[in-house]
C-alpha cells in the first residue's frame, strides 16, 4: 500500500507542470469565465491577478522545459563520453525525471548505475565516473540552471531562489521544492501590486 502511495505521489508531481501547461492554453476562456462571476467592484483587481498568475506560470513552465532539455543534453553527453551503454536513453530519461524533485535524479542515477554494473562490473572506474557525473550535473542544476533560468525570469535572484527552495522543501517536501519558486514569485508580485494600490489610494485621499 505504501509503495502504491509513493508511486501515486510522484505521478501527481509529474503531472503538475503538464496541468499548468494545458490550463494556460485555455487561459483566455478561463479568465473570461472567472471575470463574468466576480462583482464589478473587484473585477479590475481580479483581472490583474489573473494576468500575474498567467505570466508567472507560463514563465515557470517554459523554464522547466528549458532545464529539462539542458539536463538531458548534459547527461547523455557525459554518459556517452564515459562509454555507458544506452547513454542517450539514460540521459534523456534522467533529464525528464528532473521534474520529480530530489527523487528524480536519484532514480536516474540508479538506472545508470545498474546499466554500468551490468556492463562493466561494480568495481570498474566507470561506476565512479558515473557517480561524479551525476553529482556535478545535479550541483550545476541546483546552483545555476534552475535559479538562473527560472528564478531570475520570475523576479527572484539566486540567494532568494535558493532560500525559497529550502523553505518549500522543509514545509512540503518534494512538492514544496517543485512549486517554491513560482509561489514566491507570485506572492512577491501580488505584494508589489497591493503596495502600489495602497499608495494610489493614499495619494487620492
Amino acid at each position: 500500500g505504501r509503495f502504491v502511495d509513493v508511486i501515486l505521489f510522484f505521478t501527481s508531481i509529474l503531472f503538475i507542470p503538464l496541468f499548468f501547461f494545458f490550463m494556460l492554453q485555455k487561459s483566455e476562456s478561463i479568465n473570461l469565465l472567472i471575470l463574468s462571476v466576480v462583482p464589478p467592484i473587484i473585477r479590475e483587481d481580479v483581472a490583474h491577478f489573473l494576468h500575474i498568475f498567467h505570466d508567472t506560470m507560463s514563465t515557470w513552465v517554459a523554464g522547466q522545459g528549458t532545464v529539462i532539455i539542458l539536463l538531458s543534453i548534459l547527461y547523455l553527453t557525459g554518459l556517452s563520453l564515459i562509454g555507458i551503454p544506452y547513454a542517450v536513453t539514460l540521459g534523456v530519461v534522467t533529464g525528464l525525471l528532473y521534474i520529480i524533485p530530489v527523487a528524480g535524479p536519484l532514480i536516474g542515477l540508479c538506472l545508470s548505475s545498474i546499466t554500468t554494473i551490468a556492463s562493466s562490473g561494480i568495481q570498474s572506474l566507470a561506476m565512479v565516473e558515473v557517480l561524479i557525473l551525476y553529482i556535478a550535473i545535479q550541483t550545476l542544476e541546483s546552483m545555476i540552471l534552475s535559479p538562473y533560468l527560472i528564478g531570475n525570469k520570475l523576479g527572484l535572484d539566486l540567494p532568494s531562489s535558493l532560500l525559497v527552495i529550502l523553505i518549500g522543501g522543509g514545509l512540503m517536501g518534494g512538492l514544496g521544492v517543485l512549486i517554491a519558486i513560482p509561489t514566491a514569485s507570485l506572492l512577491k508580485k501580488l505584494a508589489i501590486y497591493i503596495q502600489r494600490k495602497q499608495s494610489e489610494a493614499w495619494i487620492c485621499d
